[in-house]
């Protein structure tokens, strides 16, 4: 079996897998991570937008 027919494969059978549902704490946790990286990535545009801003000498 071909490396790519085996990854079909897998595939298949972890899309048949049943998924358990996400108890509250789970859920919880999962939405304060997304918030989190929201967060992050704000500050990371804020940051980058600032940094253009500097370089194009708009402060000066």
């Amino acid at each position: 079996m071909s490396a790519m027919a085996q990854r079909r494969d897998d595939r298949k059978a972890a899309k048949s897998a049943s998924v358990a549902p996400l108890d509250a704490q789970a859920r919880r946790r999962r939405r304060l991570r997304n918030w989190a990286l929201l967060g992050a990535l704000a500050a990371f545009v804020v940051l980058v937008y600032l940094v253009a801003l500097v370089k194009m000498g708009f402060f000066q």
